[in-house]
């Protein structure tokens, strides 16, 4: 995905997600109980749903829809062999974006702009295989991470990330 269509869907993404979530009433108990779920999957699925929209529709799948792919991943993605994929947040989606937001949006001081660079820093999607998926942390990035490395959690595993070039999905 090019650098335009990123910013574009980001652009969306940071708007619909601070209208969201300033539209929850964070003091109905019961409200927040029901709605939790709906919180959690917000996010990955209005990403991908936005980022299907700039595939072609035979391959209208998240797994085409990610920034990165691991070789075993895309080796499976080119034979439209989708079994055993996992479609991965590179950072923990929960920790880094989605509670920082929730936090700020529930005092009243979430602003769209914040809500933005949070994703655009964080918000980053890798298709790997099941085997590759179990050696990761699941919630965690390793102790010494600099808060930049975007692979650290992958390089802890062992992982080799490449950039997800989709040229082959117009072939």
């Amino acid at each position: 995905m090019n650098v335009n269509y990123r910013n574009e869907i980001l652009t969306q993404l940071a708007e619909t997600y601070y209208k969201f979530l300033t539209s929850l009433d964070y003091n109905d108990e019961n409200f927040m109980v029901g709605i939790k779920e709906g919180k959690s999957k917000f996010l990955s699925n209005l990403n991908i749903y936005l980022a299907c929209k700039i595939i072609p529709n035979s391959k209208n799948n998240k797994y085409y829809t990610t920034d990165f792919v691991t070789e075993k991943a895309l080796h499976q993605l080119m034979k439209e062999d989708h079994k055993h994929l996992i479609y991965e947040h590179i950072i923990p989606k929960q920790r880094y974006i989605q509670s920082v937001c929730e936090n700020l949006a529930s005092k009243g001081e979430l602003k769209q702009e914040f809500v933005f660079n949070q994703l655009n820093k964080y918000l980053w999607t890798a298709t790997v295989t099941k085997a590759e998926d179990n050696l990761l942390s699941r919630t965690k990035m390793p102790k010494d991470w600099d808060t930049s490395n975007l692979l650290s959690r992958y390089e802890a595993a062992n992982i080799t990330l490449i950039e997800h070039d989709k040229s082959y999905l117009l072939n």
